[in-house]
Order: C-alpha cells, then sequence, then structure tokens
C-alpha cells in the first residue's frame, strides 16, 4: 500500500505483484477485503463498545433503506464520532450476530406459543375425556368427626376458598388440590 496506494487502483496492481511474487491467484478483491478488514494500520481491532453498538443500531435503524444497509456510509460516520476506524465487516459481524439472536429468541417463543396453543383435536378431546374421568370417579367423602368448621353451607365451592385465593378453581384436580389443602387428613378418597 505504500508503493500503490496513490494510484488510481491499488488492490488490482498489489494483486498482480503479490500473485508474481508468491505464485499465487489472489483477485484484487481478495486484496482490498484483507487491507479494509485486518491490514490496515489505522484500524481499531479492539471489540466495539457499547457506545459504538448503540450508535450502529440507531443508525441502521433510522436509516431509509430497501433490503441491503450501506455499510461504508457507516463506516466514515463512526469514525468521526469515535475517533476509530472499523472494519466494515466488523460492524456488520455486529450487526449480523445481533439480529441472528433476536430471530432465534423471537422463533423460539413464537415455538413455545404454537405448542401451547396448537393442540391436536384427539389431544384436547383426550384431556377434556380424563377431566370428566376424574370428576366421576372423584368420591370425596369426609370423616364426620373432628371437622373444622368452614362455610360448606354457603351454596358454592368458591366460598370454600374466599381465603385461599380470589379465583375460582379451575378445574376437578384443582378443586380436589384445594380441599385437600382446607381438610388436611380429615379428607379420604
Amino acid at each position: 500500500m505504500k508503493e500503490f496506494g496513490q494510484s488510481s487502483n491499488p488492490y488490482v496492481k498489489i494483486s498482480q505483484k503479490i500473485n508474481k511474487l508468491h505464485n499465487t491467484n489472489y483477485t484484487s478483491k481478495q486484496i482490498r477485503q484483507r487491507w479494509t478488514s485486518k491490514l490496515n494500520t489505522n484500524l481499531c481491532l479492539e471489540p466495539l463498545d457499547i457506545d459504538e453498538k448503540l450508535f450502529i443500531i440507531q443508525w441502521v435503524e433510522s436509516e431509509p433503506r430497501g433490503n441491503a444497509i450501506p455499510w461504508k456510509s457507516l463506516i466514515p460516520l463512526m469514525e468521526s464520532e469515535f475517533k476509530k476506524l472499523r472494519s466494515e465487516s466488523m460492524v456488520k459481524n455486529f450487526w449480523n450476530l445481533r439480529k441472528r439472536i433476536q430471530d432465534s429468541t423471537k422463533s423460539k417463543i413464537e415455538d413455545e406459543d404454537s405448542r401451547k396453543r396448537k393442540r391436536s383435536p384427539k389431544s384436547t378431546a383426550k384431556d377434556e375425556q380424563q377431566q370428566k374421568k376424574v370428576c366421576r370417579e372423584l368420591n370425596i367423602t369426609f370423616k364426620y368427626e373432628n371437622i373444622p368448621s368452614h362455610p360448606l353451607n354457603s351454596g358454592s365451592i368458591e366460598t370454600l376458598f374466599e381465603n385461599d385465593e380470589n379465583t375460582p378453581p379451575s378445574n376437578a384436580m384443582e378443586i380436589l388440590c384445594r380441599v385437600a389443602a382446607v381438610f388436611g387428613n380429615d379428607l379420604v378418597i
């Protein structure tokens, strides 16, 4: 770059010289990429700090663009803002990793939600049958001795649990658990 840096297309000349000297086949594009991402002596190769990351996020999200992000426009802005020259690949890698993590997290949440919501009709019917069976088979009898005084005559199961929870029980198993919690050892199943 010291020798050809001032010429109109230094990367072509450098690739020709390197290929001739070392019997290789590097293209000018490969030479340019290596220079701009690794070899340029002005590059800051330290990890991005938080301010730089926030700057990248704000810039990308505020820029009107199509599908392509103009990274070449961002690099000079970052250099003037933070007085550090960052490689295009470092900035792109940060953004793409962040986007992948967000997409992965989003898809995991969607998968969990869809698993919860999308139950097969067979599975739903089976659950309903199981609940009905539990309700039919649930023969709860109470020993009449040592029963604590509870408002059993008040007419609804909700009153039995007024002090326990404000929400009424949603299924037979929950009712059973609540009754067992109230009566303790006095419950016979």
